[in-house]
């Protein structure tokens, strides 16, 4: 493979790592803020929405998290592919 795609692909990655990295924080935010707008937790319907809510985006983080170490294992092969490159 040729080194400058390589290294595109490895920015590409890291930009999409970025992305998802404050998508993360965006999201941990508001399930926070869900959190602290409850007061009786089945008292009202609204209530019963926020809790489906959170844990879907509770779903959601541990997703986006996921996604996260894959793309970090993508870099790390990448850096060891142009290693191996290196010593050749």
């Amino acid at each position: 493979m040729d080194k400058e795609l390589i290294f595109k692909k490895i920015d590409n990655y890291i930009e999409a790592r970025k992305s998802l990295w404050t998508t993360v924080i965006v999201l941990s935010g508001g399930i926070v803020g869900l959190i602290l707008t409850i007061s009786n937790l089945f008292a009202s319907i609204s209530n019963i929405v926020k809790i489906l809510i959170i844990i879907i985006g509770g779903l959601l983080d541990y997703f986006f998290i996921l996604t996260i170490i894959i793309l970090n294992k993508e870099i790390t092969n990448y850096f060891i592919l142009i290693e191996k490159g290196n010593k050749k």
